[in-house]
């Protein structure tokens, strides 16, 4: 009898368990359908409760009392970080508390190639859905954003962050506002090119902001890292003896556009940026020019070429005098 009511017992304990471990595999479940997800924002400042209560209301969890219960029972309602977070019908309470937590907010992946305009970075913002075109430019064209960033010795001759706008490929948090994500890039530019190239820019006899002027200059007229040095030595040398820069680039950044051919009149159009028309660097820099291009604005190959011409693969003919320039672009452009 004894045995019995062993048995007996310790099958309703069996029983209970079943029936625990079953109730809190359901509690624990999500209630969204298969294939669901849900972006849930955390906005800044919001409790664990307030938590609680938007996603049972939208439905991402079964039982607000559950989840306000594991909460305190991992000791980590206060640990909520503020963001935008994917959320999906295979997680369940704990791995929601988890990413949550974790600060696991949605990013999104964005690539700005070497070479483009802020305007051509908006495109890409917008594209993406991240931030209207018009509120990066705003952003970009904020001085402060360069003060801010500890690049202000380039005030006030630079008129926006172009040029600063480090060429990368970036996570960016979904709900980012245009200032947050130009201060990730202005901050990218600071890490990638280097403090020490920076100071020893800074105090060149161009400066900081013409120093990335030439680099936009070398980044548009360069198709190859390894010529990009020489390119550059030919515009310093060429600023340094009073001559013309008279950069194609530049005349592209003035009519909006990459032309294979430019015309004459095209020469002629007023505007700061004219390398025809005026002698030393443009207003600005005309692109965000990567590493590599920096890197040889920074520190110019040491020769006397004065002129170069594409020998239309890529790669350039350097030369020291008019008649010598005039003889290659003959042979290679048929000038």
């Amino acid at each position: 009898m004894k045995k019995k009511i062993l048995f007996i017992i310790g099958g309703g304990f069996l029983v209970c368990g079943i029936l625990a471990g079953a109730g809190w595999a359901y509690l624990n479940s999500s209630p969204m359908e298969a294939g669901r997800s849900y972006l849930y924002h955390v906005r800044s400042g919001s409790g664990f409760y307030e938590v609680a209560g938007d996603l049972s209301g939208e439905g991402v969890i079964r039982s607000i009392q559950f989840f306000k219960f594991l909460g305190k029972l991992r000791d980590v309602s206060s640990h909520i970080q503020a963001g935008y977070y994917y959320l999906d019908s295979g997680m369940s309470a704990g791995e929601i508390l988890d990413v949550l937590t974790a600060g696991k907010a949605y990013s999104v992946r964005v690539t700005f190639p070497e070479g483009k305009e802020n305007k051509d970075f908006a495109r890409i913002l917008a594209a993406k859905g991240l931030v209207k075109e018009e509120e990066f430019l705003a952003a970009a064209n904020n001085p402060n954003a360069l003060r801010e960033s500890g690049l202000g010795s380039v005030l006030p001759a630079a008129k926006s962050a172009e040029g600063f706008l480090f060429p990368d490929t970036y996570m960016i948090p979904w709900g980012s506002s245009a200032e947050e994500i130009v201060r990730m890039m202005l901050a990218n530019f600071k890490r990638q090119v280097g403090s020490e190239r920076i100071a020893a820019m800074e105090q060149s006899s161009a400066g900081l902001h013409k120093a990335i002027i030439l680099a936009s200059i070398v980044e548009r007229e360069a198709a190859t890292p390894a010529e990009r040095p020489r390119i550059a030595g030919v515009f310093a040398n060429r600023v340094r003896i009073g001559m013309k820069l008279e950069s194609c680039a530049t005349i592209q950044y003035i009519i909006g556009e990459v032309r294979l051919k430019l015309y004459y009149s095209d020469l002629k159009r007023e505007s700061p940026y004219n390398t025809y028309l005026y002698a030393g660097y443009p207003a600005g820099p005309i692109c965000n020019p990567g590493l590599s291009s920096i890197k040889a604005a920074a520190d110019p190959e040491a020769h006397d070429y004065l002129y170069f011409v594409s020998r239309n693969d890529g790669t350039h003919v350097f030369s020291k005098t008019l008649n010598e320039h005039n003889r290659a672009a003959r042979e290679f452009q048929g000038d």
